[in-house]
């Protein structure tokens, strides 16, 4: 399994969202998603989220076409 760290920008102000690293151990993941967050609050530049997503299987597309499209109708 690995664990892929993002930090989801701002959207009310335009800050970009990014990838902050890739694990294999979760507990590596979380301390850079915690110092990330840190450095963040820090300098303040929007309403940041910073998450991590666990990725079981690799080269798989989530959605297909229609799926996709219903997942965008909120």
């Amino acid at each position: 399994m690995k664990y892929v760290v993002v930090d989801i920008g701002c959207i009310e102000c335009g800050e970009q969202s990014g990838v902050l690293g890739i694990f294999t151990n979760k507990k590596e993941a979380e301390r850079v998603a915690k110092k990330y967050e840190e450095i963040q609050s820090n300098n303040w530049g929007g309403q940041h989220y910073f998450e991590i997503f666990e990725v079981k299987e690799e080269d798989v597309e989530v959605y297909d076409e229609e799926t996709y499209l219903k997942h965008l109708e909120w």
